[in-house]
């Protein structure tokens, strides 16, 4: 599991570093034939990806509110850090333990 982690948040880190500056700022523009009027930037979207897996493992353990990070590169780092200190130290990072809270597998 943590291989799997590992490799999927080194693409990411890959694609995102390659950037230049300006893209992150970059919004899609609003299309009318699509339904939702959320377009986010590139940024938003990184800093989304590292609110969205510390609100995971929230669900399962408390979860520190991390200090406001400098770029969203910093920000996934830290989750990250964080998230797998977690799955370590719950003794869930094989990926074979089934942690239950309250009722949910």
């Amino acid at each position: 599991m943590l291989r799997r982690l590992r490799l999927s948040r080194s693409d990411l880190l890959d694609i995102l570093r390659a950037l230049p500056q300006d893209a992150w700022a970059w919004r899609p523009k609003k299309r009318s034939e699509l339904v939702s009027t959320y377009f986010p930037t590139i940024k938003e979207q990184a800093q989304h990806i590292a609110s969205a897996e510390r609100w995971y493992v929230q669900k399962l353990w408390p979860a520190p509110k991390f200090a406001r990070a400098k770029t969203p590169l910093e920000r996934i780092k830290t989750v990250r850090e964080f998230v797998v200190g977690m799955l370590r130290e719950r003794g869930v990072a094989d990926g074979k333990r089934v942690v239950d809270v309250d009722g949910q597998k």
